[in-house]
C-alpha cells in the first residue's frame, strides 16, 4: 500500500494494517540441527487514527523479539521467514525498504565520524547533498538534546552523556 493510500484509508477512519505476520516460522539450519527462533507467529498491528499508541514486543531473552523485528525490516540473516507470510502495509516484505526502520541492540555508530556525520549518514547514502545532510543532523542534535555537540568526536560526546547521567 503506498503512502497516498495509507494517507486516505487513515482519513476515512478506519484503521490502517501495518503489519501482518501469517503463519511465520523462522530456523536456523536444518535437519536435527535446526534451531527454530520463532514458530507460526500470526498477528496484525494496527495503526488507530488520532490515537496515540505505543506497541511493545516483551519477553525473555532468547524468545524471537529480535528475529521477529529483523524480519519485519527485511534484514538477513533472519530474514526471509522459512515459511509464512510477512507483510508491511499490504505488501509482502521482500527486502529491506525505506518504509521502516529499526534500531537495533547493540551500538551501531561509527567511532571516527562525529555526531553530526553518524546522524547523517543514512540521509548520505540516499545521495542527500551534505548541506542538507548536516542542517538536518543539527535539527535533530537538537531535539535529543545533542546541540552542541555536532562537530565533537563521538567519543567526546558518549562522556559528556555519561557525565550528565551521573549527575
Amino acid at each position: 500500500m503506498s503512502a497516498e493510500a495509507v494517507t486516505k484509508v487513515a482519513a476515512s477512519g478506519q484503521p490502517v494494517e501495518v503489519v501482518r505476520f501469517e503463519h511465520v516460522t523462522k530456523s536456523f539450519g536444518s535437519g536435527r540441527e535446526a534451531k527454530i527462533a520463532i514458530q507460526d507467529v500470526s498477528f496484525v498491528v494496527h495503526d488507530l487514527p488520532n490515537t496515540g499508541e505505543l506497541i511493545s514486543i516483551v519477553g525473555p531473552s532468547g524468545c524471537g523479539k529480535s528475529t521477529l523485528l529483523r524480519l519485519i525490516a527485511g534484514l538477513r540473516p533472519h530474514f526471509p521467514p522459512t515459511s509464512g507470510s510477512a507483510y508491511v502495509f499490504g505488501k509482502l516484505i521482500e527486502k529491506p525498504g525505506s518504509d521502516r526502520g529499526m534500531v537495533d541492540q547493540k551500538y551501531s555508530l561509527m567511532p571516527h565520524l562525529t555526531v553530526a556525520e553518524n546522524i547523517a549518514f543514512g540521509l548520505q547514502l540516499r545521495g542527500v547533498g551534505r548541506r542538507e545532510r548536516l542542517a538536518r543532523a543539527r535539527e535533530w542534535a537538537h531535539k535529543v538534546g545533542l546541540d552542541g555537540s555536532e562537530r565533537a568526536a563521538l567519543m567526546e560526546s558518549w562522556a559528556r552523556l555519561k557525565l550528565r547521567q551521573r549527575l
